[in-house]
């Protein structure tokens, strides 16, 4: 009969974009933008850990890799507002200091709507504080920032492995004379 037709099998980036959206009703998310939708199935695509905020610096997903590293499944941290998210796992400085607010690699991101990169500290779960490297972009439409992602990875160990010494620059090195 006619109205049993044989449909084509969905690709595999059809069955994870729906999985992506599977996953974002079922958190209860509020309405995303586009961008973020799209980065978040990238995300989860990805080997190397990742997270995604939005416009507003609040966390909207990290992918498997991050939970790794972090010690945290993203279920558990999603509904951290920004504040319990820096106490917790920070950026920090070589000195274990929590980084500003306004020097954060996400909040210049955010604010200024251009990549950034820097080498800082993290804080996994179980307290070790762990060296990485962040490159943070903006995602955006013509009109506005509506989010960022952030890719890191871990560099040369932990603190504990490492020796602690400020890294200093001279104005003319960072383009700043």
């Amino acid at each position: 009969p006619s109205s049993l037709r044989h449909e084509r099998p969905a690709s595999p980036t059809v069955l994870q974009a729906r999985d992506t959206e599977r996953a974002m009703s079922q958190e209860n998310v509020a309405h995303r933008p586009l961008e973020l939708i799209l980065a978040r199935n990238l995300l989860t695509n990805i080997s190397i850990p990742a997270f995604l905020a939005d416009n507003r610096g609040g966390l909207v997903f990290y992918n498997e890799a991050a939970e790794s590293l972090l010690g945290m499944p993203f279920q558990q941290a999603r509904n951290m507002d920004p504040e319990e998210w820096r106490a917790r796992f920070g950026p920090f400085d070589s000195a274990r200091e929590r980084i500003p607010f306004e020097e954060e690699p996400l909040t210049i991101v955010l604010r200024e709507g251009r990549p950034v990169h820097a080498p800082l500290y993290i804080r996994s779960a179980d307290g070790e504080l762990h060296h990485i490297e962040v490159s943070a972009l903006p995602l955006a439409t013509s009109e506005e920032t509506t989010g960022a992602i952030g890719i890191f990875w871990r560099t040369e160990g932990t603190l504990v492995e490492r020796e602690c010494r400020p890294v200093t620059m001279s104005l003319e090195a960072a383009g700043l004379s």
